[in-house]
């Protein structure tokens, strides 16, 4: 009786805290990480704008670059997310994106990702997140990093 009185204490004590991203609803950041693929990692960057909608929905729009891949080309990848803000500090999305590669024809992507916020008061932030890509022609990778942002 004592661990269920606890367990509805903490749930409602989450319910009433307040999201790192609920008070300023813009996020613009820069990402800094690498991709995992056939055993092998890659440098990845990019810039990230996120959007809280109508709390805790919101969207981002990705653009990410690895200036050397598995195939020893440049790849640039665009990202739509659709976005979920959970308890205090999480984020999740998922949504559709583009990869373009030299001498490869475009490829249609789809993106799982979840982040874990550490707001930094009053207006930043630094997102350590784990993306999961899966491509149109079967292929998958990791993506792994940290994106540094600015709350406006």
């Amino acid at each position: 009786m004592i661990l269920a009185a606890n367990t509805l204490v903490a749930a409602n004590g989450l319910q009433n805290s307040t999201h790192a991203r609920e008070e300023r609803h813009n996020l613009l950041g820069v990402f800094v990480g690498g991709h995992y693929v056939e055993h092998n990692d890659h440098f990845t960057y990019g810039l990230e704008y996120h959007r809280v909608v109508s709390f805790p929905f919101g969207f981002s729009v990705i653009a990410e670059n690895t200036p050397i891949n598995k195939e020893h080309n440049s790849e640039t990848e665009f990202f739509a997310l659709a976005t979920y803000n959970f308890f205090e500090y999480f984020t999740m999305g998922v949504g559709p994106g583009i990869k373009y590669e030299k001498e490869e024809p475009n490829r249609m992507l789809g993106r799982v990702t979840l982040g874990h916020i550490f707001h930094i008061k009053p207006d930043m932030e630094m997102t350590p997140n784990v993306d999961f890509d899966v491509s149109e022609k079967g292929g998958s990778k990791f993506v792994f990093g940290v994106t540094f942002g600015k709350q406006f």
